[in-house]
């Protein structure tokens, strides 16, 4: 219990002394290609090309990363709204073409209409008249959606 406890102090410890560490740091190239690091500028030999950094930077292969990353994600989003745009432009012309079929299934059953409504007043029998009446209100509702 006591050895856990000590650890968990050291481990508080060790989590809040970390902004300590938050230096600068500097990387160099030597001539066989090596990359070296270090915190102190002493170290880096005087006529090699030094970078800075900052602990709490990302490094460089991290940035080029990320910016691949949102790179992406915008050609993504470009191909997306594309894509939406094509398939708006493609609802709208099937509501188009719709509308127009219910134009023309309207026209085409006004014109009917008369004969069923004399199918209907004269039918002889119930089932018959029921069958007619749906006809008419078919035609209705064919009109009415093309209203719409």
């Amino acid at each position: 219990m006591k050895y856990y406890f000590v650890i968990s102090i050291a481990l508080l410890l060790l989590c809040f002394s970390s902004g300590s560490w938050a230096e600068e740091y500097y990387t160099w190239t030597d001539d066989d290609g090596n990359v070296h690091m270090s915190n102190n500028p002493s170290d880096v030999p005087t006529k090699k090309t030094i970078k800075k950094h900052a602990f709490d930077e990302a490094p460089p292969e991290q940035r080029k990363a990320e910016r691949r990353e949102q790179d992406y994600k915008n050609q993504m989003d470009s191909v997306k709204s594309d894509y939406e745009r094509q398939r708006e432009q493609a609802r709208y012309e099937a509501e188009k073409r719709e509308k127009a079929w219910n134009k023309e299934r309207c026209e085409s059953a006004r014109r009917s209409e008369k004969l069923y409504r004399h199918n209907w007043i004269n039918a002889k029998t119930d089932r018959s008249r029921m069958y007619w009446k749906r006809e008419l209100d078919e035609i209705e509702a064919t009109c009415k959606k093309a209203d719409e």
